[in-house]
């Protein structure tokens, strides 16, 4: 497994890669709710995540979500406002 994190002045990114068997997201049940849960909350970040075949087998998920300003107290600010 390798994982990276980068980040810019506006965007944050996760990678996580492994050498596993790997599935195809779309034919995950309902009933399990991992990628459902992830997917949910890159939403609540205004970012997404995407799982994508690894090179050699396995699986890619990267997920990317803006950078956000932080006041004094360590509170995201809210943006916009």
């Amino acid at each position: 497994m390798t994982v990276r994190l980068r980040s810019s002045q506006t965007l944050i990114r996760l990678e996580v890669e492994d050498d596993g068997v790997g599935f195809d997201p779309g034919r995950v049940l309902d009933s399990r709710l991992g990628i459902k849960i992830i997917s949910e909350r890159m939403q609540q970040l205004d970012g997404g995540v995407r799982f994508t075949p690894a090179r050699g087998g396995g699986t890619w998920l990267i997920a990317e979500a803006p950078v956000r300003p932080i006041d004094r107290a360590g509170i995201p600010a809210e943006m916009g406002v």
